[in-house]
C-alpha cells in the first residue's frame, strides 16, 4: 500500500492510496469522502460535484448549524445516519479531518460539529485485493439515539446499478420486498425489474428523481460503468430491525449521479458510543454490458478480464 497527499481539483488536500491496481482518493479538507476510485488507470467511478450543484441550506439549517453553513454532497462515498431528518442528519462536513496510517489501514476521523447528532469515522483496510470499509457513526449528543449507519456510494453518470433478487422458495408466502418512494414512477424507463435481478440505469437526460429499495439476502450490490464493475458486500443481521420497510440496500438516481446505498440494522447508540457498518469493496474490469437482461448481468458477474 502506497499513499501520497496532493491537491485534487477543488477539493483541497486529498490522500491517494494505491494498492495493487486499485487507487482510492479521500478528501482531507472536507468530508471525509472517498472522492476517487479507479482500477488500472481507468476513469474515476465516483461522481464529483465540482460545481457544487447539490447543496442544502436555509434559515432552519443555519439555525441548527450556524450562520453561513451549508451541506454539500461533494460526491464520492459518504457516511450518514438513518433515518434521514432535515436538517439534523445533514451534518455540514466542510472542515478538515484527522487521519492515521497503520500498516494496511488508513482511518479518517471527522471532528464533531456543533448542532450535529453524530460524527463520522471511515476506516479503509486494504486486503485480499479489495478494500474493507468500516463506516462508523459516533453519538456526539448527550442523549441516546436510535438509528442505523447509512453508507452511500455516489457513482458517476451513465452506469447501471443492480442487485440479485431473493430467490428462496417460500411456498405460499412472499420471498422479496420492493420499497417505492413517492416520487418514483414504476413506468420509469430507468427501471429494469427482471426475473432474477433488479437493475436501475443512470440516465443524464431523464427527468425527475428515482428511488427503490429491496431486501437483498445476498448482501451484495453492483455498479457497472464502461467495462468496470464495482461490488459492495455487507453483512445482514438476522432477526434485526431495518429501516425503510425492513430493507438493506437502496438505489437512488437523478440526472447527475447514482447512489448505491447499504444500511445497517437499527440500534440504540448511547452518548459517546459508536455504531459500525462494514462493507467489502471489489473493483474489477469486465465485459461490456450492451443490454440489461438477466442473462447479460449473470455473464457480467462470471466473466472478467
Amino acid at each position: 500500500m502506497k499513499t501520497r497527499i496532493e491537491s485534487y481539483k477543488n477539493y483541497g488536500k486529498t490522500m491517494f492510496i494505491e494498492d495493487g491496481d486499485i487507487t482510492l482518493g479521500v478528501t482531507l479538507d472536507v468530508g471525509p469522502r472517498v472522492i476517487y476510485m479507479s482500477i488500472d488507470g481507468c476513469e474515476n467511478l465516483f461522481f464529483e460535484d465540482i460545481d457544487r450543484e447539490t447543496k442544502r441550506t436555509d434559515a432552519e439549517f443555519e439555525d441548527t448549524f450556524g450562520k453561513g453553513t451549508a451541506w454539500y454532497i461533494y460526491g464520492g462515498h459518504r457516511i450518514w445516519m438513518s433515518p434521514e431528518e432535515y436538517p439534523l442528519t445533514y451534518n455540514p462536513d466542510n472542515s478538515p479531518i484527522e487521519y492515521e496510517i497503520s500498516d494496511n489501514t488508513v482511518t479518517f476521523t471527522q471532528l464533531p460539529y456543533k448542532g450535529g447528532l453524530v460524527s463520522a469515522e471511515l476506516k479503509l483496510v486494504f486486503e485480499n485485493g479489495g478494500v474493507t470499509v468500516h463506516n462508523t457513526v459516533k453519538n456526539i449528543t448527550e442523549k441516546a439515539l436510535n438509528g442505523a449507519v447509512w453508507a452511500l456510494s455516489v457513482m458517476a453518470k451513465d452506469g447501471v446499478g443492480f442487485v440479485k433478487l431473493n430467490d428462496k422458495d417460500m411456498g405460499l408466502l412472499p420471498n422479496k420486498k420492493l420499497v417505492i418512494w413517492s416520487y418514483t414512477s414504476l413506468t420509469d424507463e430507468r427501471l429494469h425489474l427482471l426475473d432474477k435481478y433488479l437493475a436501475v440505469k443512470q440516465d443524464r437526460f431523464a427527468k425527475g428523481d428515482f428511488k427503490i429499495a429491496t431486501d437483498c439476502d445476498s448482501g451484495t450490490v453492483y455498479y457497472y460503468k464502461d467495462g468496470v464493475l464495482f461490488t459492495k458486500e455487507f453483512d445482514i443481521e438476522n432477526d434485526a430491525v431495518y429501516l425503510d420497510g425492513d430493507v438493506y440496500c437502496e438505489f437512488f438516481t437523478g440526472k447527475n449521479f447514482f447512489e448505491l446505498e447499504s444500511l445497517s440494522a437499527l440500534h440504540d447508540i448511547a452518548p459517546g458510543e459508536k455504531l459500525t457498518h462494514i462493507e467489502r469493496w471489489n473493483l474489477r474490469k469486465c465485459d461490456t454490458l450492451t443490454e440489461i437482461s438477466d442473462e447479460n448481468l449473470e455473464k457480467l458477474l462470471k466473466i472478467t478480464k
